[in-house]
């Protein structure tokens, strides 16, 4: 199998099981009426064990990172600021709304995008980029309000941990792109 065939069926499958995730969640969320605390302790504590089990078997020194303060510091940033604010808005966004919706909020991150390299290196976006922002605002408003301006179709608390969410997954590819 090619090296681009394996990356294709790896985005193909953890896209799914991303998918997957977060119905799973709304149902454990409605049905069985779980914490959303409890399901993210528990889903990262599981995920994490998993990732050093697989790194343990492919020979990778699993303590390495913890040697140079520097590395300490950004792993911990990292975990709790990052990954924890990541996946808790994300799960409270769908504990206070739906899966759906949870997931369609996400459609709004090329505006932090646009808004990061517009800030960063003082560049107006192309008429293109500013076609593809009012296309992805205009399409999340009437998939949010289905088309009534000052009715939300979600709960407002799901709306702003949705994008709570955004502004914490922005923090991750700024610590992964800087240090």
């Amino acid at each position: 199998m090619s090296a681009r065939t394996k990356g294709l069926w790896m985005v193909i499958i953890a896209a799914t099981m991303w998918g997957l995730s977060g119905t799973a969640a709304q149902w454990v969320f409605q049905q069985k009426h779980v914490g959303t605390e409890w399901l993210v302790c528990v889903r990262m504590i599981v995920s994490g064990f998993c990732l050093l089990a697989f790194a343990s078997f492919r020979g990778i020194p699993l303590f390495h990172i913890w040697r140079e303060r520097n590395s300490r510091l950004l792993l911990i940033l990292f975990s709790f600021v990052g990954m924890l604010g990541v996946q808790y808005t994300y799960f409270l966004s769908i504990a206070y709304g739906n899966a759906a919706a949870a997931t369609l909020l996400q459609y709004l991150a090329p505006i932090y995008i646009v808004l990061y390299f517009f800030i960063r290196e003082r560049k107006h976006p192309s008429v293109s980029i500013w076609g593809a922002l009012m296309l992805a605002i205009c399409g999340t408003f009437l998939l949010l309000t289905n088309g009534k301006i000052g009715a939300l179709s979600i709960s407002f608390p799901a709306f702003l941990w949705g994008l709570c969410r955004e502004c914490f997954l922005r923090f991750i590819r700024f610590v992964q792109r800087n240090y």
